[in-house]
């Protein structure tokens, strides 16, 4: 969705501040924080199958259960139910890497990881935290885009919702992001994504 049928989106509730606590250097829900040792302890299968992705990366669709930290209002009951449901399980997860469930690795478990082109997922994102009133308010796009490039932001759960009643999904648009990119800010994503992506052969494709 470009940026002309985006502009008058607005929450009709102020945002709301949800509880953060730090865990090893992220900013997590206090719901999140409150139920680690659940997530951490998950036992899972050999022939669990995960799928991992991020935020806004398009994998919500192919989730069956979530084990974290989507849907973190009902945390306990997702763990239980995955806990109960037969094998294979699967699972999907927004979690970064060093978050995994130490029961994922040691049981080598096939992760199918999903992704989207990083400038179109962090548009998507941002349209996402000023749909959700318990999203922290991401300010324009110019402050949201400085925000996270420094990695500043919270790990939030996504189930608990207070929407725009006249918006609830954005169809997104490969290579919307040159709509809302300056030229500037497009030189600086791209320095810094090569940075980060040196050691990877994904590559993705930012405009069709």
């Amino acid at each position: 969705m470009s940026s002309e049928k985006t502009k008058d989106l607005h929450l009709e509730e102020k945002h709301l501040q949800p509880e953060t606590k730090e865990i090893n250097g992220i900013l997590m829900t206090k719901m999140i924080s409150d139920n680690w040792d659940k997530i951490w302890n998950f036992q899972a299968n050999p022939d669990d199958p995960l799928i991992s992705t991020y935020a806004k990366a398009g994998g919500y669709q192919k989730m069956v259960v979530e084990i974290k930290p989507a849907l973190m209002d009902k945390v306990k009951i997702n763990v239980e139910l995955v806990n109960e449901m037969p094998s294979p399980r699967i699972t999907k997860t927004h979690l970064p890497f060093q978050f995994m469930p130490p029961s994922i690795w040691e049981k080598n478990c096939k992760i199918i990881y999903m992704a989207r082109n990083a400038k179109d997922n962090m548009v998507s994102y941002y349209h996402f935290h000023r749909m959700n009133a318990c999203l922290p308010d991401p300010g324009t796009w110019d402050q949201y885009f400085e925000a996270s490039m420094k990695g500043d932001g919270e790990w939030i759960p996504l189930g608990i919702m207070k929407l725009n009643k006249k918006v609830i999904f954005l169809y997104g648009i490969v290579g919307d992001w040159k709509n809302y990119f300056t030229v500037a800010q497009n030189e600086t994503f791209n320095e810094d994504y090569r940075k980060k992506m040196v050691n990877t052969s994904l590559t993705l494709r930012t405009e069709l």
